[in-house]
Order: structure tokens, then C-alpha cells, then sequence
């Protein structure tokens, strides 16, 4: 019965703690699918432009790997958009 009980409270935690860090990670990499499809772009074509390889790249739109902040302002910058709406803190272009 305790250990049931522990279980429940660290899968809890748990949980909170998931939707803590990855809670607006959803939109940020949605949008950088988004945006590079409004653009008519393929993921080989975002991936030259940031100089990295197509796999490389289609782990940022899954989500598998952190896109770094000079990656991020390079895209801000192609697509016209702000930094804040790239990672989902703004819905304001």
C-alpha cells in the first residue's frame, strides 16, 4: 500500500515536471515545420541555409535535438519572424 502510494506522488511529479520544460515545446517545433512549409521549402533546403545536414535539421522538427540560438536567429531572420513567435512565447509574427 505505501510503496502504491509513493509511486503515485512521484508519477506526479512526474508529470508536472514534463509538462514544466516541455509544455511550449510543442508549438516551437510545429512552427518550425510550419514556417519552412508556408515558405514552400524542403528540409534539405533550411538545412543548407543553416549549413547543417538534412537529418541533422529534421531532429530539430522532432524534437530529438535542441535547436541552438544562432540557428534560431538565422531562421528568424529568413523567415521575417521573431525569435519569440520561433519558439512559441508570441503569436505575433
Amino acid at each position: 500500500m505505501m510503496l502504491h502510494k509513493l509511486l503515485r506522488v512521484l508519477l506526479h511529479k512526474l508529470k508536472c515536471m514534463i509538462n514544466i520544460n516541455y509544455g511550449g515545446y510543442e508549438m516551437y517545433f510545429k512552427r518550425l515545420r510550419d514556417l519552412r512549409e508556408d515558405h514552400d521549402l524542403y528540409q534539405k533546403d533550411v538545412a543548407n541555409m543553416l549549413g547543417i545536414s538534412q537529418q541533422y535539421y529534421s531532429q530539430y522538427e522532432l524534437g530529438k535535438y535542441t535547436i541552438p540560438l544562432e540557428l534560431l536567429i538565422k531562421l528568424a531572420k529568413e523567415y521575417r519572424v521573431s525569435i519569440d513567435y520561433i519558439v512559441g512565447l508570441s503569436d505575433e509574427k
